[in-house]
């Protein structure tokens, strides 16, 4: 069963990947009028997330996956700038711009004209004084769109915006999910060393086969903390629990398994969760918690289905200890966490929030914020879209 369990992950750590899987060599896609130097746009920075068949592979991952999305936007960003500084006014639409064999219409809107976008994050739309979109030449819709204001992790923060079966449609047929990354530095009350925030959201299939299309809906909360001294993360997988992720057998069946139940026996939509602290210096080690719950999201719990889940996924209240080089221990208890790791307290105060609103309450900048929101009535909710800008 060890080696389901790591199929299982893998399967995982796919899934939570593949919104950054699309890439391309460096092209220079983009003149402005007046100068004949190249705007490049780098897709070879949103990198797949790739990591070893193992149960914490994400852990070991999801920092490096999380850079490749934000270097993404400031890359994008720093060559605007560089080729129109800060308040210059553009409007600029190029048709027939090739990236991965498929055509695109390239657009760019600079202070012409407040673009309008409400980000799955916000309560309300925001106005962005700058726009980027790819779009796809065969059938005029969007592929990919980025938001920004001149400040883009203040006011309303950055949003990118993009669908892999539109950017790769030959990797990436199956891949319709629309996925959203938002990026801002908050205030929020009562912590002052809050650094910068990142979150991944996502709303449809995320592949072609059985797996990748049950799960359909998820979030990624990723904090600077500590004066940029510690990464903390969060997420919650929404799957429908419709596929055969147990081997379904004769020993299976007398614990209550029967096909297309998910990882749960019975029926129900099934949540899978995850949260983690990492050392910023020294070794860069990690304290890690995970947990699975079917029907409901709960603050703390580790499972909530048929507790023979833990035959098969080892979901008990334990955590996995990581450095630079990878796994150390896993099922480690509390009081055996050395001291130069995240003890157990920060990490379980983390855990905890998924299945709350979390930071969101305590939000004051932007105003209406539900980035930290981890509740089960949220996460169903979740709906991402590209704009339609005039």
């Amino acid at each position: 069963m060890k080696r389901f369990w790591k199929n299982f992950l893998y399967a995982g750590i796919v899934f939570l990947g593949v919104g950054l899987s699309f890439r391309s060599d460096r092209v220079p896609f983009f003149v402005r009028e007046d100068s004949p130097k190249p705007f490049p746009v780098r897709l070879e920075l949103l990198q797949p997330l790739s990591a070893n068949a193992d149960r914490w592979g994400f852990v070991r991952q999801s920092a490096t996956w999380a850079r490749g999305n934000s270097l993404f936007m400031d890359d994008l960003i720093a060559a605007i700038r560089r080729s129109f500084p800060t308040g210059t006014a553009a409007n600029i639409t190029l048709a027939n711009r090739n990236f991965n064999g498929q055509s695109y219409t390239l657009r760019l809107k600079l202070n012409s004209g407040n673009v309008s976008y409400q980000p799955s994050t916000l309560g309300n739309p925001a106005s962005y004084t700058n726009f980027f979109e790819l779009r796809s030449s065969a059938d005029n819709q969007p592929a990919l769109q980025l938001f920004f204001d001149d400040n883009p992790r203040e006011v309303d923060g950055a949003v990118l915006v993009y669908q892999l079966s539109r950017l790769d449609p030959t990797r990436w047929s199956g891949a319709t999910a629309i996925i959203e990354s938002y990026v801002i530095q908050p205030v929020i009350t009562g912590f002052p060393n809050q650094g910068l925030i990142q979150t991944y959201s996502w709303k449809g299939p995320l592949g072609s086969d059985a797996l990748g299309q049950d799960v359909d809906t998820g979030r990624v909360v990723l904090e600077e903390m500590d004066n940029r001294t510690v990464f903390c993360f969060k997420s919650v997988v929404s799957f429908g629990g419709t596929t055969d992720l147990v081997p379904i057998n004769a020993g299976t069946q007398a614990l209550g398994y029967a096909h297309n139940q998910g990882l749960c026996p019975g029926a129900g939509r099934e949540y899978y969760k995850l949260a983690y602290s990492q050392k910023l210096d020294g070794n860069l080690n990690v304290t890690a918690k995970a947990g699975l719950e079917q029907l409901t999201i709960t603050s703390g719990q580790a499972v909530t289905c048929n507790t023979t889940v833990n035959q098969f996924l080892n979901f008990t209240p334990s955590y996995g200890l990581f450095d630079f080089n990878g796994l150390i221990a896993e099922g480690v208890a509390a009081n055996a966490i050395p001291s130069d790791f995240i003890q157990a307290i920060r990490v379980d105060g983390l855990y905890d929030r998924v299945g709350t609103v979390g930071k969101s309450g305590a939000t004051i900048s932007p105003a209406g914020s539900s980035w930290d929101t981890l509740t089960k009535a949220y996460i169903d909710s979740i709906a991402i879209h590209f704009a339609d800008v005039p």
